[in-house]
């Protein structure tokens, strides 16, 4: 928690002079062009290699050596603020604070800051990201249903009306068909297609399922599944180990409903 404090009060004050060591660099670099050159195309050179560096920089090129010489640099810096007395300190963080926007360095930090400014978002909007934090630290596999759970169809199953019943009773909405030996899954079977099956005309299962359907990981994060789901346009995936085993089933009421 003291650590947390201490950032809180230090990171502020060192953006605050990293931007203003930016504009020093570029004043000198345009006085020491100046000598060479008018003072217009000083400016003209500095502003061009500027918005080059930004571009690298948003690239991402530089990340790693940025982020090394922070290593280095902040530890120093950091030093020499917290050497300051208590009020040379809160001089810095206050007249840091004035440019800094709001810096949040926990997620509940910030719900705590969104539910004491409650104008801010509606009521459904504070919920909607309290549940994809709450996505974020669970696997797929704690928000789904799993393979022990629920119910599965083997392949040459035949669909009798006393079967269809049975898994009416279930509850399911989709069924995973497998092999006799249930090391692989071979498809799907949706509820509305079992109630399509006339009760006098009972088929196998591999006449009725349908063999494409989405599969993931269920060692994935269930905020990345999430957006895997939606991104394919589905409203479930099976969950698959490597080797093809069945690990579970997620819908995308799961994501929402409280477990």
């Amino acid at each position: 928690a003291e650590k947390m404090l201490n950032k809180k009060k230090f990171v502020p004050v060192y953006n605050y002079f990293l931007q203003y060591f930016g504009c020093t660099i570029m004043i000198v670099s345009v006085i020491s062009l100046s000598k060479v050159f008018d003072f217009w195309k000083s400016i003209v050179i500095c502003s061009v290699i500027f918005l080059i560096s930004k571009g690298i920089l948003k690239s991402g090129i530089l990340n790693r050596i940025s982020s090394q010489i922070n290593r280095k640099i902040i530890p120093i810096a950091n030093g020499i603020y917290f050497a300051q007395n208590i009020k040379t300190q809160n001089r810095l963080s206050k007249m840091a604070n004035k440019k800094q926007p709001w810096s949040f360095y926990s997620k509940e930090e910030l719900l705590n800051f969104l539910a004491n400014h409650k104008r801010i978002l509606t009521e459904n909007e504070q919920k909607w990201i309290e549940k994809v934090f709450e996505l974020e630290e669970k696997t797929i596999l704690e928000v789904g249903v799993s393979s022990e759970k629920m119910a599965i169809i083997h392949d040459s199953d035949l669909l009798t009306p006393l079967m269809i019943d049975e898994l009416f009773k279930t509850r399911q909405k989709i069924f995973p068909v497998m092999n006799e030996e249930e090391n692989k899954v071979k498809g799907v079977i949706f509820l509305e297609d079992i109630t399509k099956i006339d009760s006098s005309d009972s088929k196998k299962a591999q006449k009725v399922m349908h063999e494409e359907f989405l599969s993931i990981k269920p060692n994935l994060s269930a905020l990345v599944a999430f957006e895997k789901i939606l991104s394919k346009g589905e409203n479930y995936a099976i969950l698959l180990e490597r080797n093809g085993d069945l690990s579970g089933i997620v819908n995308l009421v799961d994501f929402i409903r409280k477990k």
